[in-house]
C-alpha cells in the first residue's frame, strides 16, 4: 500500500500541481488521421473523367441518330434492255461418206477454213452458246487430218 506518512517537501509539490488545470490539446488526432488518409490518395487529373464523359455523350447523340434515322428510300426505276434475236439454229451436218471417215471423224466438230475467225467464233459461242458454232464440213475434217494433231491422232489409234 501506499505511505499513509505524508512527507513535508512532496506535500508542497501535491498541492501545487492541484492547483493548475489541463490544457486543451494542441492536436486533434482524429482530424490529423482524417487528413493523413486525404494526402495519402494520389491527385489525379481530371482529362479521364472528362474524356469518359464526352465519349459517352458522344455514344448516345449517335446512337439517338441511329435509332431515329429513317430507312433506306425505294427509288424506282424505268431500264430498257435490247433483247437479241435468238441466232438461227445451224444446219444440220451433211452426211460423210466413208472415205471421209477416219480416226478423226470421231474426235469432234471442227470449223471449216471459211468459219475460223476467232472473233466470229467467240461471238457466236457467246450468243447462242456451243450449240451456235458450225457443224464440221468433210473439206475441214479433211483439212484436220493433214494437220500436226491429226496425224498425231492417227499415228495414236494405229
Amino acid at each position: 500500500m501506499a505511505e499513509e506518512t505524508p512527507r513535508p517537501e512532496l506535500t508542497d509539490l501535491e498541492s501545487a500541481l492541484a492547483g493548475l488545470t489541463p490544457a486543451p490539446p494542441q492536436l486533434d488526432r482524429d482530424r490529423l488521421m482524417f487528413r493523413a488518409g486525404q494526402a495519402s490518395v494520389p491527385r489525379r487529373g481530371g482529362a479521364w473523367p472528362t474524356a469518359t464523359a464526352a465519349f459517352a455523350l458522344l455514344a448516345a447523340v449517335l446512337g439517338t441518330l441511329l435509332i431515329s434515322r429513317p430507312g433506306p428510300q425505294v427509288q424506282e426505276r424505268v431500264v430498257y434492255v435490247k433483247v437479241l434475236a435468238p441466232a438461227p439454229a445451224p444446219p444440220p451436218p451433211a452426211p460423210l461418206s466413208p472415205a471421209d471417215s477416219g480416226p478423226v471423224a470421231n474426235v469432234g466438230s471442227y470449223p471449216a477454213a471459211e468459219h475460223a475467225d476467232p472473233a466470229r467464233l467467240r461471238s457466236q459461242v457467246l450468243r447462242g452458246g456451243v450449240d451456235a458454232l458450225p457443224a464440221a464440213t468433210p473439206a475441214a475434217v479433211a483439212a484436220h487430218r493433214d494437220s500436226t494433231f491429226g496425224r498425231l491422232l492417227s499415228e495414236i489409234e494405229q
